[in-house]
């Protein structure tokens, strides 16, 4: 199965002090066994800033084969 995430977030800018915005996307495959159960992390990384304030991740795009 694989699965793509995204999270849009927002954050101060530590050089001009301008509120912008961004999204961090990131995809995880895994192989599982019919059955079976497994847990995984996905590191999603985000822009240096202060402020920060995210939205939930969403799901984009899931593939089970």
């Amino acid at each position: 199965m694989s699965v793509e995430l995204s999270c849009g977030y927002s954050y101060i800018d530590d050089q001009t002090s301008i509120k912008k915005g961004e999204s961090a996307r990131g995809r995880l495959e895994q192989y599982v066994r019919a059955g079976q159960r497994i847990t995984a992390s996905l590191d999603l990384y985000l822009t240096n800033g202060h402020n920060l304030s995210y939205d939930f991740p969403e799901i984009e795009e899931l593939k089970v084969e």
